[in-house]
């Protein structure tokens, strides 16, 4: 009786088709962050933060899968263009692989949602992915690439301020971003630039725009009236700042915590955006989105390929590990010289190179074709967030000016960089370049994508090599010998002959 009973529950379930699609979807959304564990952590790192710019990220997510829901339970499938999400699938999850494998975060953010999109396409067709994309699109306004707004929000909002205490005959000096009124300062810190009150109001005006089925002309003009009147309110929310600082003589409550105030004022500011996105609907009929009803009940075999369809999903995450298995252990960074070079090892103290969490650090000193030289070479076996070589935290030197004298080509085809650096009492010229992998580089991004190709190649090392020479002067004459390569068979040598992993 209990297995008789079981099988009926059993069909009864795969006869209901709102359930097993909800299932599927619900296999798919945990299947993601299982397999995309470092890109949700990444995600969760800056959704976690309260009162910074994607602090809405988890009611950004919640929404979306809600809504996300409604749509699969409700559209029928659509074979059509199935083979192309499957394409994309494949593609996004490589897009995000390189993304990971190379310490480059936002790649990887940024192609968690196309994935998710792709493999909705490739489960259920074209028919449930269009009804889904608006919901993909939404979930952007949760992922931190809108930080190239922060600077002109920022210096949006000192200008406007200014005018109006120029107008109100408050005397406030601006200083840049700094306000000075006769009792202290107050800053505009990038945190005030309203990129917060921007991006929320623009996610606002999408899910707006989703529920009530806005063409894009309508979906358009609520995201400007959207961030129009979020800009509008963080100025006034500055300025009321600068008011109550100059009254108080810097005394009140808000003058160390206004974040609840901010807040306070976009809620504010919410109401004139619900009034301005109405009206923008009202004027045009808006257009009904087609609900193709499911009308069918889907068979044992069609669930089967739904869930093996949903295994696409893990693929390339588990190469990755696979790869990385693989690489571990294959080699011991050891960088040396060869041995006809003959240099020494030594400890080089005038001179801090700005590298950091690096694994290991060579230098050597000596003459090579009568020319005193100094080598050092940083590495990093296995490079990871916070610990990378390509970075906008290293630098040649974190403690003296650097300046770039452009780049010079070896006999053998090998691009290095030219750098003069100026010490206290002295000047260097350092030659240097990238090593991924065994493959040389002086581009940032040519760096990082020979990173990825280094994947594949079972090394997972990047180091840069640094060449100096004491400069007699202003380093011009070093300049010169080295475009019409006088130091072409010492860089040749050093170059060619440093050699950067031990294979085991």
């Amino acid at each position: 009786m209990r297995i008789e009973k079981f099988m009926y529950v059993g069909k009864g379930l795969l006869q209901n088709t709102n359930i097993m699609r909800s299932l599927i979807l619900l296999v798919i959304l945990a299947l993601m962050v299982a397999s995309y564990w470092p890109t949700f952590l990444s995600l969760n790192s800056v959704w976690v933060k309260l009162d910074e710019s994607y602090s809405h990220g988890y009611l950004i997510a919640f929404l979306v899968v809600f809504y996300l829901f409604q749509e699969v339970r409700t559209i029928s499938e659509d074979r059509r263009f199935k083979w192309l999400g499957a394409i994309a699938l494949i593609f996004f999850e490589v897009v995000w692989l390189m993304g990971d494998a190379t310490q480059t975060i936002l790649i990887a953010q940024i192609s968690f949602p196309l994935i998710l999109f792709s493999i909705i396409c490739t489960v259920w067709g074209w028919g449930v992915a269009r009804a889904t994309l608006p919901l993909v699109a939404i979930l952007f306004f949760s992922i931190p690439i809108w930080d190239v707004f922060t600077h002109t929000l920022r210096t949006a909002t000192a200008t406007i301020v200014q005018s109006i205490v120029d107008v109100i005959g408050i005397p406030a000096y601006f200083d840049g971003f700094k306000i000075e009124v006769p009792a202290g300062v107050i800053e505009i810190a990038s945190s005030c630039a309203g990129l917060n009150y921007f991006v929320i109001g623009n996610a606002f005006a999408a899910i707006y725009a989703y529920q009530n089925y806005l063409h894009f002309r309508q979906f358009a003009l609520c995201t400007l009236a959207a961030s129009l009147i979020a800009i509008i309110a963080n100025w006034v929310r500055v300025l009321i700042l600068v008011l109550v600082g100059y009254y108080s003589d810097m005394q009140h409550s808000l003058m160390q915590d206004h974040a609840n105030f901010g807040w306070l004022v976009f809620g504010v500011a919410l109401v004139p955006m619900l009034i301005a996105f109405r009206w923008i609907s009202s004027g045009v009929q808006s257009k009904v989105r087609s609900q193709n009803t499911i009308n069918s009940i889907a068979s044992c075999q069609d669930y089967a390929r739904y869930f093996a369809l949903a295994m696409l999903i893990p693929i390339v995450p588990l190469l990755r590990i696979l790869i990385s298995i693989e690489g571990d252990g294959a080699y011991t960074v050891n960088p040396s010289i060869k041995p006809n070079i003959s240099m020494s090892q030594y400890v080089y103290s005038d001179w801090q190179h700005g590298y950091k969490g690096f694994d290991h650090e060579f230098a050597w000193n000596g003459i090579i074709e009568q020319e005193e030289v100094q080598v050092r070479v940083v590495t990093y076996e296995k490079q990871e967030q916070g610990r990378e070589l390509i970075s906008e935290y290293n630098a040649l030197s974190s403690e003296h000016p650097v300046v770039d004298h452009g780049k010079i080509v070896l006999a053998s085809g090998k691009s290095l960089k030219m750098a003069q650096i100026a010490l206290p009492d002295s000047n260097l010229m350092v030659v240097w370049a990238y090593n991924i992998g065994g493959m040389s580089s002086t581009f940032g991004i040519t760096a990082k994508l020979q990173q990825f190709i280094s994947l594949f190649r079972g090394r997972q090392d990047a180091s840069v090599i640094m060449l100096s020479i004491r400069c007699e002067e202003d380093c011009e004459k070093e300049k010169e010998d080295l475009v019409k390569h006088r130091y072409g068979a010492v860089l040749q040598t050093v170059f060619d002959g440093i050699s950067i992993i031990n294979r085991k």
